[in-house]
């Protein structure tokens, strides 16, 4: 599974494995031993719904040391690139805050988190993806 970035300053556009393009911002890098990095971004979230959500992906090595250089700025280099994403998380010190401000109850916050993650990661070929509808 893959995510397209394309750098946007002062965020990434990432295009998610469902076709949805969402903004970014560059949070970290880390080299790998293969000579490749691993990126963490953090998606921005869209109105009404819920922050905190954090992914990761392996950025090929020609990208590496740009990306790694780039780690110190927050700024993506202007390389647009695709990530095999790695890892989907959520960051629940910015869900607490979110929920600790009473924009929205737990079971809503927790609902509404667990939702957009399956959302903006699922395609017609995740399991347990909802059954297509007829004119799919």
């Amino acid at each position: 599974m893959g995510l397209e970035l394309r750098t946007a300053f002062p965020e990434v556009r990432a295009l998610l494995p469902n076709g949805t393009t969402v903004a970014a911002e560059f949070v970290s890098a880390e080299p790998l031993s293969d000579g490749s990095a691993r990126a963490t971004l953090r998606l921005r979230p869209i109105p009404l719904e819920l922050p905190g959500i954090r992914i990761a992906g392996t950025v090929p090595r020609p990208l590496a040391g740009p990306v790694l250089a780039a780690s110190d700025t927050g700024r993506w280099p202007s390389t647009p690139t695709t990530l095999r994403l790695v890892s989907v998380t959520l960051d629940l010190d910015e869900l607490a805050r979110t929920l600790h401000s009473g924009a929205i109850s737990a079971r809503d916050g927790i609902t509404a988190a667990v939702d957009q993650l399956v959302k903006a990661f699922s395609t017609k070929d995740t399991p347990g993806d909802p059954v297509a509808s007829a004119g799919d």
